[in-house]
């Protein structure tokens, strides 16, 4: 298990769907929750991209999480995604809520 940090994904352009997730341009959780939204809001990615979503999700730093799940709970509420969008959005707070529980003091 590696986790992904900024810096790792800066030159690497990862696709789903045909929207690009993160790339040269990556300044954070905020831009990464921004195209993860704005796909799950437009339909370019759905339920079928689930398993993906989550991995990522899990492999992101801790200090991109909670932007991403600020960005995630914004979907369009009458979008098809929006559970998906809302259940991403949950894993990704929890994730830094026991990541950050899990530092030592």
């Amino acid at each position: 298990w590696v986790p992904l940090s900024p810096l790792s994904v800066a030159g690497v352009v990862c696709t789903l769907s045909g929207l690009p997730l993160a790339g040269g341009s990556w300044t954070g959780g905020s831009s990464a929750g921004r195209s993860w939204a704005g796909g799950l809001s437009a339909g370019a990615l759905t339920v079928a991209d689930r398993a993906v979503l989550i991995n990522l999700v899990a492999r992101l730093h801790p200090s991109v999480l909670l932007p991403v799940a600020a960005a995630l709970q914004r979907v369009d509420p009458s979008r098809p995604a929006i559970g998906l969008a809302l259940a991403l959005a949950d894993l990704a707070a929890l994730r830094h809520h026991l990541l950050t529980e899990l530092e030592p003091a």
